[in-house]
């Protein structure tokens, strides 16, 4: 199945595979989340946490959370964790 690259929401580790979000759905990708980062960067792929990369052109809000962590709103109501390591360049980059 094509699914455009501006449909996805973001991109989660899932053992020898990375499932795609889109708000129609989700899909199995052979792949790992270190070659998706890299190739979609390019395109507004960002590194949030260790098991997700997010799609910053779909993003809604960010919200912090307690011990520094904080989560990403994106649209459809879906929300990845950004870890503490990555909150600040986020922050930076959405311009918050």
């Amino acid at each position: 199945r094509l699914v455009p690259r501006s449909e996805i929401l973001y991109a989660q580790a899932h053992g020898d595979f990375v499932r795609i979000v889109t708000a129609e759905g989700r899909y199995l990708l052979r792949s790992t989340l270190s070659e998706i980062e890299s190739r979609w960067r390019p395109f507004g792929f960002v590194r949030v946490h260790r098991g997700y990369v997010a799609n910053l052109n779909r993003a809604v809000e960010l919200t912090p959370l307690l011990g520094g962590t904080a989560e990403l709103l994106l649209a459809g109501e879906r929300t990845v964790p950004v870890a503490r390591r990555h909150v600040a360049e986020l922050r930076r980059r959405l311009s918050v």
